[in-house]
């Protein structure tokens, strides 16, 4: 049984211990209710274990695929914190320029730290049979992506967002006007308005748009996503249980290959975001950054859009 249940199984068993005692409860119903936790621990860790064994039957390659995602995020948060974690490097004094760019990049590094664990937190929770709250994680990732995007981007978004912190009626305001869906949406395609990426943010959002709803309806406990995530099918018994404590299902596939797709194309999107708006092309990162476009640039676009700017820039920074 992982971590987290043995922590909570030991603070209900003494919480037991405790409350049985200041309450004056007949003679062995303190023990009663220890067996009772007793038995729920063991029938827990069973249920982790068929999840555990189910996932790595059904999912090995979908295992591998979202495991080349997260060290994806990883290698792109490396290769900036390295750079600007603490004061940006020689070669990047030219972005210290007055303006907030600076604190732009840091600020997405940090979004992608969070990003880095969502999936991390995604992929546990699938594993273990809690689809719903995988789900729930993944709408939240969505969002993550969304705004760490429109704060790399768009200073105008940046400067905005950071006041969020000021007070309850400043934070709505920009809720409002900046992070809201729809006023997100607007910001996002004003990123991609330029011809070249047109069809890009196309792509983006005929992918996003769908899977951003989809998956909203868990997090809002819509009356079909809750009779969904409550029953799985057993497939030896074939008819549908409720799924206490968790169940690998074949409805897992499609999540686990949305959210392969849709963290891949977050970070090509990343990728022209730095060249295009922070005038970063990947080559001043030296031969790391190289190596991160020649093996992270899925698709001729991306990988051609990359290379010319690495020559535009070369010259012009």
């Amino acid at each position: 049984m992982n971590t987290l249940f043995r922590n909570v199984f030991a603070i209900l068993e003494e919480m037991v211990k405790i409350s049985s005692s200041a309450m004056n409860c007949p003679e062995g119903y303190g023990a009663m209710l220890i067996k009772k936790l007793n038995d729920c621990k063991r029938g827990m860790r069973m249920i982790r274990q068929k999840c555990n064994n189910d996932f790595k039957g059904k999912f090995s390659m979908e295992e591998k695929m979202l495991g080349y995602s997260i060290c994806l995020h990883i290698d792109l948060f490396l290769l900036i914190w390295d750079f600007f974690g603490i004061e940006p490097k020689k070669k990047f004094e030219h972005i210290s320029d007055g303006s907030n760019r600076m604190y732009q990049i840091r600020h997405f590094g940090l979004f992608l730290s969070n990003l880095v664990n969502s999936l991390l937190g995604i992929h546990l929770l699938i594993e273990n049979g809690l689809h719903l709250q995988a789900k729930q994680l993944f709408r939240s990732y969505i969002e993550y992506a969304d705004i760490g995007i429109a704060v790399l981007a768009d200073q105008d978004f940046y400067v905005n967002y950071r006041t969020m912190g000021d007070s309850k009626e400043q934070q709505d305001k920009v809720w409002w006007n900046y992070t809201r869906p729809r006023a997100l949406n607007k910001i996002l395609e004003k990123i991609f308005k330029d011809e070249e990426l047109k069809d890009f943010w196309g792509l983006y959002r005929s992918i996003r748009e769908p899977m951003y709803s989809h998956y909203s309806d868990y997090v809002h406990a819509h009356h079909m996503a809750n009779l969904d995530s409550a029953f799985s099918y057993d497939d030896q018994r074939r008819k549908n249980v409720i799924s206490v404590g968790g169940a690998i299902t074949s409805e897992m596939n499609h999540t686990l290959d949305s959210l392969i797709l849709f963290s891949r194309l977050f970070i090509q999107i990343a990728m022209i975001v730095l060249v295009k708006y922070q005038r970063l092309p990947f080559n001043l990162f030296g031969k790391d950054g190289e190596e991160f476009v020649a093996f992270y640039s899925s698709s001729e676009l991306i990988f051609k859009y990359v290379f010319i700017e690495y020559r535009k820039e070369d010259h012009d920074l």
